[in-house]
């Protein structure tokens, strides 16, 4: 069965690494609307600059893609199971949201694009940024006032 796209973590990850990231994320959001001065571009910005679990796991298969080409080319042939490996894993992750990689990075607190953008959404109300657009209600307008 395959998981919903934005829920792929959730099938994937234990109940304590979610709540524990949850929590995490919720301490810094309250944080920022206990403080009079919070430095809400510097913490947006670091969230801009956050590599999220999928990007994590491109990064290791690619890695390990490459390496094991260069090592087979190199060392010995029967090193090309690593760009295999590495395929099975990138295949794995798309179709389940899982691979062996998700468990480690999940517990070093590497989170999901869903994960980071709910904090970013959540500093940007308590910024203000949506307080001019409570009575909105054309499409276009709230789309780019929502950056995307």
């Amino acid at each position: 069965m395959l998981a919903p796209t934005d829920r792929r973590m959730a099938f994937s990850s234990s109940n304590t690494i979610e709540r524990e990231i949850e929590s995490r994320t919720r301490e810094r959001v309250e944080r920022f609307a206990r403080e009079e001065t919070s430095p809400f571009d510097l913490r947006l910005s670091e969230l801009e600059m956050e590599w999220d679990i999928d990007r994590t796991i491109q990064l290791n298969a690619g890695l390990l893609a490459l390496g094991g080409v260069v090592l087979a080319a190199a060392v010995d042939r029967r090193l090309a199971v690593l760009p295999a490996a590495a395929g099975a894993m990138l295949l794995q992750h798309a179709l389940r949201g899982w691979c062996p990689l998700v468990p480690g990075l999940r517990r070093l607190g590497v989170r999901t694009p869903r994960e980071i953008e709910r904090e970013r959404q959540a500093l940007k109300v308590l910024r203000g940024d949506y307080a001019r657009l409570a009575n909105v209600r054309d499409a276009e307008t709230l789309l780019q006032a929502a950056g995307r």
